[in-house]
Order: structure tokens, then C-alpha cells, then sequence
């Protein structure tokens, strides 16, 4: 008998008795003598374990051997992530079995560097589901829940017809469809997804009042250990988490829609985000296979969207002062920028244009753009008259009953440029 003490645990743990229940054969037990948070779970609980074949089975007991309907019982999940039967450990409010297997369970392998293996998406709108591909690809287990309950069936079908284009471009990690899916599950309610999740990933409309209503759900029923985390695009983070007991976990990781296919992800801090929370965030971005850009501070449109900002004013200008027509401009950032832009930033390719490197170049050419910046500062109304030209040659470019199609065609060439790129990088580095 081995006495284990956790972070709100003391219990006394064993190995197993054989005793079978409904074809399960009782692989350990643990008899909690104290559990912390108030939660009156002391009694007895156990694991029960039942071999298939290369299939094998794992179910918790609850108090006193009763068996646990639905696999689980919270907050004391049997996790299965260790083979090799021995004993209980107790962590923090949970137990986990090491239990015997000659076969592999479940792939959820994130990085060694930050093994995150439990997410929650609260809501599964096109950026939720997104981010669940993401993650599930990366090898953690993604609990999806939405208060309209169609909306998580409706991104479960999404997700798979996705994973199939992916798997046809090598974009799965060698994984096959069906063991990302199996990592994807619907959640009943909120506190269920957030059972066992040490990153929360919140995507809800852009509204203030919502963000701070979701947010104070998610800081009062999320484990203390949880990181947090809006996909917002327009919001400050000190705007929706400055009430908040645990605003110190809270931060905003916005990506670039679709996340599975645009690597890039912005963390942004309020002024009371720890830097260890940062930190994490940093490094689940990495495990999960994407490039985080962390700011050192909160500012309104973050990094992405001020760069993306400036480039669409001058769009429209150029096409409301009649310099320039919408496809000429389009040709110039498809056939000409975006292709240094694709491998490159705007920094790097300063610093190789000119034959000193980036300090050359601003001496040699901050005088044009120092004349350009004068002529740039007058605002063009999007959605006014200029938007009646923008539209007429888009729609004669792209009828409107072609949209949908050609929006498959683009994440298609997007998949297609990501698996270009992974390639030249893997074979840069030799891997």
C-alpha cells in the first residue's frame, strides 16, 4: 500500500484485487481519505480494466465500487496516458491508473517541451471548429461545446470533410482522419468541457457584453490550472477580464483563419496576464505546430490586422482616386509581393535588398516613403461609392454563385502552398 499525497488529495492506493465486474477486471483501487475544494468526495474509488483482443478498456469505479456511468466521474478522472500497472498517483483533484497495456493508447502526443493534452473549444462556429482541427492533429484530445447544440453537429461534419482534404496533402502529421477524429468529442455542457482542460480556447461573437459574460463562466468553472484563451479579433483583452478573479490566466490567442492551414497565431496580454501564462500559451502554440507572434502589450487591432489594415486603405484609395483597378492591384500582391511574402516578412526582405542589410536600406529609401506617408493619411469610405467599382469588377471577375467554390479552391491552394513550405523547410534542415 502506497500513501500518495497530491496538491488536494490524500489517499491510500493499492494494487489491483481480480475481482471482475461486467467483464471488467479490477486493475487498482484508491481509497481517498481527503479531497480538497469542498467537493465531499471521500470513499473509495477504483479502475477497472478490460482487455479485447488489441482493444483495450478503461472505466472508473465511483465511490464504494459503483460503477460510473459514461466512462468518467468528476473531478476524479481515471487517466490512461502511462503503461504499466502499478499504483494510483494523485494530482491535484485527480487520480490517475498506470495501467498494464501491450498496445498504444490513444495518440496524444504533444511535444515533450509542453505536454498539454486536454483542450476545450467553447464555440464551434468556423474559427471553434478550426482550432479543433489544430489542436486534434497536433494530438490533443479537443472537448467542443456551443450553446446551440446544432452547432457542434454541424462542425463535427465540417471537420471531417476537412481532415480528408488535409490527409490527401500530408497535412496530418502522418495521422490518418480517423485517429484526429477520435480525439474530437462533443461536450453536453460547458463545465463538461472544461473538466479536464488545461487550455480553453473561447470563439463567441464580437461583443463585448458576451466576451465578459463567457469569460466570468470560464474563470469560475475551469480548473485553476487552465489557461484561458479568446480568439477575438476586436476586442482588448483588459476589456472583458479586468472583473475577473483569475484575469492573471487570461490572454487572447487570435489566429488567421483557417489555424490548420495558416500557422500564425497573435498572443496578446492585458496588462495583468502573468508572464507565465504568456509563456504556456507560447509554448502549447508550438506543440500544436503553430508560430506564435507575442506581443509585449495590448494595442486595438493587434499586429495582423494594423498591417493587413494599412495595405487594404491604400487598396481602396488607389481604386477610389481612379489610379489603379481592383485586379491590377490584386495581380500586384499576388504575382508580385505575396510571393517574397510567402517565406519572408517585411524586415527580412529589407534587410536582403540592400547590400548593407536593413540599417542600408532605410538610409537608401526611407525618403519615398517619407513622401508617400502624406499622401496616405485621408480615409476612403469602404462601403461608399467606391464599394459599388469594388464590387462590379469583383462580380464580373467571380460571379456570386461561384463564391463558395472558389472559397474551396483557396483553402485548397492554401493546403497546397503549407505542404510546399513544410517540404523546403524539412529538407533545409535536413529532416
Amino acid at each position: 500500500m502506497n500513501k500518495i499525497r497530491g496538491d488536494d488529495v490524500t489517499a491510500t492506493c493499492g494494487k489491483p484485487g481480480g475481482n471482475t465486474i461486467d467483464g471488467y477486471v479490477e486493475a487498482a483501487f484508491c481509497h481517498v481519505a481527503d479531497l480538497g475544494m469542498g467537493m465531499g468526495m471521500k470513499g473509495s474509488y477504483g479502475a477497472l480494466f478490460k482487455a479485447e483482443g488489441n482493444k483495450h478498456e478503461f472505466r472508473p469505479l465511483g465511490k464504494h465500487g459503483a460503477p460510473v456511468a459514461g466512462g468518467y466521474i468528476s473531478p476524479n478522472r481515471i487517466l490512461w496516458d502511462v503503461e504499466g500497472l502499478a499504483h494510483f498517483s494523485c494530482h491535484r483533484s485527480f487520480i490517475a491508473a498506470n495501467v498494464l497495456s501491450s498496445s498504444h493508447h490513444p495518440e496524444c502526443k504533444m511535444t515533450a517541451d509542453h505536454p498539454v493534452t486536454d483542450t476545450a473549444i467553447i464555440g464551434s462556429g468556423f474559427i471553434g471548429r478550426a482550432w479543433a482541427i489544430s489542436f486534434a492533429r497536433a494530438g490533443a484530445r479537443v472537448r467542443l461545446w456551443d450553446q446551440a447544440a446544432d452547432q457542434t453537429a454541424g462542425a463535427l461534419a465540417y471537420i471531417e470533410g476537412v481532415l480528408e482534404d488535409l490527409a490527401r496533402t500530408d497535412l496530418l502529421n502522418g495521422k490518418t482522419p480517423a485517429s484526429v477524429m477520435s480525439l474530437i468529442s462533443v461536450a453536453s455542457s460547458m463545465a463538461e468541457a472544461l473538466a479536464e482542460a488545461t487550455y480553453v480556447q473561447e470563439n463567441t461573437p464580437e461583443v463585448l457584453t458576451t466576451k465578459k459574460m463567457v469569460f466570468e463562466a470560464l474563470d469560475g468553472a475551469a480548473r485553476a490550472d487552465a489557461i484561458l484563451a479568446s480568439s477575438t479579433s476586436a476586442l482588448l483583452p483588459s476589456r472583458f477580464t479586468e472583473h475577473l478573479k483569475g484575469r492573471s490566466r487570461c490572454v487572447v490567442v487570435h489566429p488567421i483563419n483557417p489555424p490548420y492551414l495558416i500557422p500564425a497565431a497573435e498572443i496578446v496580454p492585458s496588462p495583468w496576464t502573468s508572464l507565465e501564462t504568456v509563456e504556456r500559451a507560447r509554448r502549447f502554440l508550438v506543440a500544436a505546430g503553430h508560430a506564435p507572434l507575442v506581443m509585449k502589450r495590448e494595442l486595438d487591432g493587434f499586429i495582423m490586422n494594423r498591417m493587413q489594415g494599412a495595405l487594404m486603405e491604400e487598396a481602396f484609395r488607389l481604386v477610389a482616386d481612379g489610379y489603379a483597378s481592383v485586379e491590377d492591384i490584386d495581380t500586384g500582391i499576388r504575382d508580385g509581393l505575396a510571393l517574397r511574402w510567402s517565406f519572408m516578412g517585411p524586415f527580412e526582405t529589407m534587410d536582403l535588398n540592400a547590400p548593407g542589410g536593413v540599417r542600408d536600406y532605410a538610409e537608401r529609401y526611407q525618403g519615398i516613403y517619407e513622401n508617400l506617408f502624406s499622401q496616405m493619411q485621408r480615409r476612403v469610405d469602404w462601403t461608399g461609392e467606391v464599394m459599388n467599382v469594388v464590387e462590379a469588377e469583383r462580380r464580373a471577375l467571380l460571379p456570386a454563385e461561384h463564391l463558395q467554390k472558389r472559397q474551396v479552391w483557396r483553402d485548397k491552394r492554401l493546403m497546397a502552398l503549407l505542404a510546399h513550405k513544410r517540404g523546403q523547410a524539412a529538407n533545409e534542415t535536413g529532416s
